[in-house]
C-alpha cells in the first residue's frame, strides 16, 4: 500500500538526542572530549509550531558516534542572539545503534521576525561576532574572519506558503506510468510550476540550471520528482492521496505541502509522519 508519507524535518533527531541526553544526566560524571571546529547549516522548520529558524551544529570532525552531543546554550534578548558551544558530551548510546560520523546539536533560534539581529557565536572560548539578516524570503549569516566555526552556506531561501513537492518511488520502471499520472493529477487540481530562484531551501536546493534537488529514499530504484505551487483546495489534494493509496500498491509517495494556517505556514499533517533530517548540501 503507498505511504502518502509528509516529512517533519529533524524531530526524531531532536527526540534521540534529547533522550540520549536525558540518560547521561542521570550518570553521576558527564565525560567530555574538547571541542574543534564545527560547520553550520542553517534552516527554518516548519512544524505546527509555525516557522521556526534552526542551526544545525556539527564537529569537523567525523569519525566520533553521531550520540555524541555538542553542549550549547542560547541567549536572545532584543535583536541579539548569543550562542555558546562548550565542548564534546560523550553521550553513552549503549543498546542503541549508532553510526559513526560528526557530533551535532540542534539550535532553536525561534521564529524571528524581519530585521537585522547581531550573532555571537562562542565556540569553546573562540569568539565570533557576526550578523543576522531575516527577509521576507531570506535568511543571510554575515560573518567576516571566523575562529572555529564554518557556515555550509551563507544564504537560506524561505519556502513560500503553497509549495508543494517530494516524489513518487518504485522498485521496477513498469510503474512509472503511474507516477507520470499522480504528477498529472496535481496538474488537474491547479498545481503548477514552482519557479523558485537559485539557492539552498533546508528541504532542498535549486541549482543554477533551474533543477531541483531533493533527498531521495535510497531503497528506491527508480522516482519521479515534483516541484509544484498549489494554493487551491486541502480537500482536493487528499483525494487524490487517497485514491492513488488505495488503487496502487506498487508505488510510494513521499509529499510535502507548506500551507497557511491562520498566522502559521505548516507542513500538512499525515495519517503517518516518517521522520528526515533536512538537506544539508
Amino acid at each position: 500500500m503507498i505511504r502518502s508519507t509528509f516529512y517533519s524535518l529533524i524531530l526524531a533527531t531532536i527526540m534521540v538526542a534529547t533522550i540520549l541526553v536525558f540518560n547521561s544526566c542521570n550518570k553521576e560524571e558527564i565525560e567530555t572530549m574538547p571541542l574543534g571546529t564545527v560547520n553550520v547549516n542553517m534552516f527554518e522548520s516548519l512544524f505546527n509550531n509555525g516557522r521556526e529558524f534552526y542551526m544545525q551544529v556539527q564537529t569537523d570532525q567525523t569519525n566520533l558516534l553521531t550520540s555524541y552531543y555538542i553542549r550549547n546554550s542560547i541567549n536572545k534578548e532584543g535583536n541579539t542572539i548569543n550562542i555558546q558551544l562548550t565542548d564534546i558530551e560523550k553521550v553513552d548510546a549503549s543498546g542503541v545503534n549508532v553510526a559513526t560520523g560528526p557530533a551535532s546539536a540542534y539550535i532553536n533560534i525561534g521564529n524571528i521576525t524581519p530585521g537585522l539581529y547581531t550573532l555571537n557565536i562562542d565556540v569553546a572560548g573562540r569568539s565570533n561576532q557576526g550578523s543576522l539578516s531575516v527577509e521576507d524570503n531570506f535568511f543571510i549569516s554575515i560573518f567576516g574572519q571566523t575562529d572555529g566555526l564554518s557556515f555550509n552556506y551563507d544564504t537560506l531561501y524561505r519556502i513560500p506558503n503553497g509549495a508543494l513537492w517530494g516524489y513518487v518511488g518504485y522498485q521496477n520502471n513498469t510503474y512509472e506510468p503511474i507516477a507520470l499520472a499522480f504528477k498529472d493529477t496535481l496538474t488537474d487540481i491547479g498545481a503548477v510550476g514552482l519557479g523558485l530562484t537559485e539557492g539552498n531551501y533546508g528541504y532542498f536546493t535549486v541549482d543554477e540550471a533551474g533543477a531541483y534537488h531533493q533527498e531521495i529514499n535510497d531503497n528506491f530504484t527508480y522516482y519521479r520528482q515534483f516541484f509544484y505551487s498549489y494554493i487551491e483546495s486541502k480537500e482536493d489534494l487528499t483525494s487524490v492521496i487517497e485514491y492513488f493509496d488505495i488503487k496502487y500498491s506498487q508505488v510510494q509517495i513521499v509529499l510535502y505541502w507548506v500551507f497557511e494556517e491562520g498566522e502559521k505556514s505548516v507542513l500538512i499533517k499525515p495519517d503517518e509522519i516518517i521522520i528526515t533530517q533536512p538537506v544539508a548540501r
